[in-house]
């Protein structure tokens, strides 16, 4: 028999505050925990408190290296999906795929369209559309942390030094940057990684509807 998959899940939690929905998603996970008998191991959570986003997410994954977690479920504090069995079959196909990174696609709050962009620099990067991905699960160049799983193991063996997640900011007449996410997906490619959008389901970004 297979080791159970040992999961550990982060919310970067300003000032501490979550949104319910997490407390549904979290009950769910543990029935899903308790269904898979054996399969999947439910490590803990760590909610990190800090206006610094990429400061919380290098701690959430050093969290879990240190943990010896095999992956690590991001979802921010603004977003969650209550149907954790959707987030488990996610984070199973990107392993049997032996992806780095695999990420539900999530509504952008201000913008339209989905977290999903092409690679490129900060002028040249394009969302990409809902079409592509709906229903499937599909190699992307970027995608959004708000629900992402990060496989440790890989991080362990092609990025073991942090930071991983860093923000970006530009030179020019008006403050601009390129977001920690962006960033992260960009040294996950430059190492060789696979980065998977799961679009067989969709998570409540709070504000985006």
């Amino acid at each position: 028999m297979n080791e159970p998959l040992k999961l550990m899940i982060g919310v970067p939690a300003y000032r501490g505050q979550v949104h319910y929905g997490h407390i549904m998603q979290m009950m769910s996970m543990c029935s899903v925990t308790f269904a898979a008998r054996g399969l999947l191991s439910l490590r803990g959570i760590t909610c990190p408190e800090s206006c610094s986003i990429d400061w919380s997410r290098n701690q959430i994954l050093h969290y879990a290296l240190k943990d010896g977690s095999d992956w690590v479920l991001m979802c921010d504090a603004d977003t969650y999906h209550t149907n954790a069995a959707d987030l488990v079959r996610m984070i199973e196909e990107a392993r049997i795929k032996g992806a780095a990174v695999v990420a539900s696609p999530v509504k952008m709050r201000g913008r339209a369209g989905y977290n999903v962009f092409t690679a490129g620099d900060a002028s040249e990067k394009r969302i990409v559309p809902s079409d592509e991905f709906a229903g499937k699960v599909l190699e992307v160049d970027r995608i959004g942390t708000a629900c992402m799983a990060v496989n440790c193991g890989w991080i362990r063996d092609r990025w073991a030094d942090q930071p991983w997640f860093v923000t970006q900011h530009l030179p020019g007449v008006a403050p601009s940057k390129v977001g920690e996410d962006v960033a992260f997906c960009d040294g996950v490619r430059s190492r060789g990684g696979v980065i998977l959008a799961d679009g067989r389901f969709e998570p409540r970004h709070i504000g985006a509807e």
